[in-house]
């Protein structure tokens, strides 16, 4: 990596570079030096890290039925592999915070949107009605920048979900966008007895000595639902 691309990258901009590769795997010839033809992203681009809260480790939300709760997406400051960057939270949690309903219950959740594009949330599992699934365009319009949208969430079946940003999951989801839901059972005797409970969320990052890799800004960069990370 020249001086100019190291100089470019401390100035907190985001830069198209080759990820670290398996050399075991050569890339194909020809393609060692190509790179997206579109501009490439990270959140939060023009902020300074500092300025940004540092991401909290994500808590519970205990639910009882008819509660109504607020869920905002922000930007948060965290650290990896000796590199600082910015990245999504939920109520400054990263992940997002862990929802514990009951079997049965309805709650209502309102969601804002405090970063720089819109989003939705989808509920993965949930068996929600359509206008809440969190589809952009198809069952709600994108919350814009700054905006909010009420859901209104039935918990029918006990067990382990999760909740994701439904708008560009390629970065969003990769960038913090996400959290756990846990529906407990009305039948006590549902799971095998435990001593302890734990959730835990496994995602990886695509980084190199300069950091996290770009995404695309307008559109996913051969990806579908997130990318493989290093």
């Amino acid at each position: 990596m020249n001086a100019e691309v190291q100089a470019r990258l401390a100035s907190g901009e985001a830069i198209w570079r080759m990820p670290p590769m398996d050399m075991s795997m050569p890339m194909l010839a020809g393609l060692s030096t190509a790179l997206p033809p579109i501009a490439p992203f990270l959140p939060g681009l023009g902020l300074d890290p500092m300025d940004v809260s540092l991401a909290e480790v994500p808590r519970f939300i205990e639910l009882e039925d008819g509660d109504q709760i607020v869920l905002e997406a922000t930007f948060v400051r965290r650290s990896l592999n000796g590199h600082v960057f910015i990245g999504y939270g939920i109520n400054g949690q990263f992940p997002g915070p862990v929802l514990r309903a009951k079997e049965g219950s309805t709650v209502s959740v309102r969601f804002v949107n405090h970063i720089e594009m819109p989003s939705t949330i989808r509920w993965h599992g949930l068996r929600v009605d359509n206008a809440y699934d969190g589809t952009p365009v198809i069952t709600q319009d994108p919350v814009q920048v700054g905006g909010e949208f009420v859901y209104e969430l039935r918990f029918s079946d006990p067990g382990v979900f999760w909740y994701h940003a439904g708008v560009r999951l390629d970065f969003q989801v990769d960038s913090g966008m996400y959290g756990g839901i846990i529906v407990e059972p009305k039948d006590i005797d549902h799971y095998s007895a435990a001593d302890r409970e734990e959730v835990i969320i496994l995602d990886d990052v695509l980084m190199d000595d300069a950091g996290i890799l770009p995404f695309g800004r307008d559109v996913p960069n051969h990806t579908l639902m997130g990318r493989f990370g290093s």
